[in-house]
């Protein structure tokens, strides 16, 4: 069972791949990885090159609820 219902997901303002990863069943940087690479789509994964210096500070990930969602149904 998902520790976050669908409605709970709806009103969050920002969903964190921990939170997403959660709700999907699937670690947070599986779901990271999944982003990057066009594999999970349940949003946006961009990369900010003038900040790659380290490998996790260089994405940024809009998760949207909706999409979320449908994708775990």
């Amino acid at each position: 069972m998902s520790k976050y219902t669908d409605d709970e997901i709806r009103n969050m303002p920002k969903i964190t791949l921990k939170i997403a990863g959660e709700y999907l069943g699937i670690s947070p940087m599986a779901v990271g990885l999944g982003m990057r690479n066009n594999l999970l789509p349940i949003g946006f994964a961009v990369h900010n090159e003038e900040r790659d210096r380290g490998w996790s500070e260089s994405w940024s990930y809009q998760i949207i609820a909706e999409r979320m969602i449908a994708y775990k149904y």
